[in-house]
């Protein structure tokens, strides 16, 4: 009868991780838990607003904005299908990305002398976004020119010091185009 109990109480034990686990990713507590901390991502100049749906995906975002120095980048309508295995080795992975409709303006700004190199994400991230498509994209360069694109298409490979843009393509009012991208985070004087 005790063994009965001890084995009882070792599988309520383990159970109660995994059940634990499984309400986090499958339904919305687990997005809640992170819409609720998405206050202290504003002191990096990032609004996330509308967070719904479930970390096993679809998760979706009303609007995202990024409001840097150098680049704004205002993004409405998202849909991400998340791939939580990429976790295991810090990728964020998603097994596809819809944007309804973005607006990028790059800024000309001269920035402080910094001896931290640049940088697209912290050194210990890397995100993998398979099937990315953007749609009603506009684009404003510092120098005025603007650039409307109807939609763009891709693969993205990001890291803190690489872009990769693979099999991308872009239907735009004033042209089309199709390749591959890779951009290295670089201050200026370190580019060839």
């Amino acid at each position: 009868m005790r063994t009965r109990l001890i084995l009882i109480v070792v599988a309520v034990l383990l159970l109660v991780p995994v059940v634990g686990v499984g309400v986090l990713l499958f339904t919305e507590a687990g997005v809640n838990l992170i819409a609720s901390q998405l206050h202290r991502l504003e002191r990096f100049n990032i609004k996330i607003e509308g967070l719904s749906g479930t970390l096993a995906g679809p998760l979706r975002v009303a609007r995202f904005e990024l409001n840097h120095p150098r680049v704004h980048v205002i993004s409405q309508n998202i849909v991400i299908d998340p791939q939580l295995r990429g976790l295991m080795i810090q990728t964020l992975q998603t097994g596809y990305v819809r944007v309804g409709e973005s607006l990028v303006e790059l800024r000309q700004v001269d920035m402080p002398k910094s001896d931290r190199p640049p940088r697209f994400l912290p050194s210990f991230l890397r995100v993998d976004a398979r099937n990315v498509e953007l749609t009603n994209v506009r684009y404003v360069h510092a120098n005025g020119t603007t650039v409307n694109a109807k939609t763009i298409r891709g693969r993205v490979t990001a890291t803190s010091n690489r872009l990769h843009a693979r099999d991308f393509s872009i239907d735009a009012d004033l042209f089309d185009a199709t390749g591959d991208l890779r951009l290295r985070a670089a201050a200026t004087a370190d580019l060839p």
